[in-house]
């Protein structure tokens, strides 16, 4: 029979290696290489009209069709030019603030663009500058673009 401070001993120790995995996990995440292209991006407002990142015949648009706010569900639409995907996402990350892994999934839809809607975390401290990385996977190979805006 185990002693109940043995199996408190256990407890902690199994907690603390699930902990550690999981940071390892994610640190991975963070930390690996991707393999793939990184399109550069002209300076726009993302807030105002869609942007493109472009290179090598290849082109990513990037559109927020809703208003910019941490209050409101965006409506992200990406439409790509001289590339194939296997799957197409978008991460944001706080540019001067860790804001947590917010990334979501966008669906093809029937006009060739892939589309979401997901929030953004929201910022108490008021305006927030956001970075979003569109990445787009074909064949295990990535594609990333990454633009900027901020939220009031």
């Amino acid at each position: 029979m185990i002693s109940r401070s043995r199996f408190g001993s256990i407890a902690v120790i199994s907690t603390a290696l699930l902990v550690l995995i999981a940071a390892g996990l994610t640190a991975r995440h963070y930390l690996q290489a991707p393999s793939g292209t990184l399109l550069t991006s002209e300076p726009c407002e993302l807030q105002n009209s869609p942007c493109i990142a472009s290179g090598s015949g290849q082109q990513v648009l990037f559109a927020i069709d809703s208003p910019l706010s941490n209050h409101n569900d965006l409506q992200l639409r990406v439409e790509l030019s001289g590339m194939e995907a296997d799957s197409v996402a978008v991460s944001f990350d706080g540019v001067e603030m860790y804001m947590g892994y917010n990334r979501v999934v966008l669906t093809r839809g029937d006009d060739g663009g892939y589309h979401a809607k997901t929030p953004l975390p929201v910022c108490v401290t008021g305006a927030m500058a956001w970075r979003a990385t569109v990445e787009v996977t074909h064949d295990a190979v990535q594609t990333r673009a990454a633009f900027l805006f901020t939220t009031p």
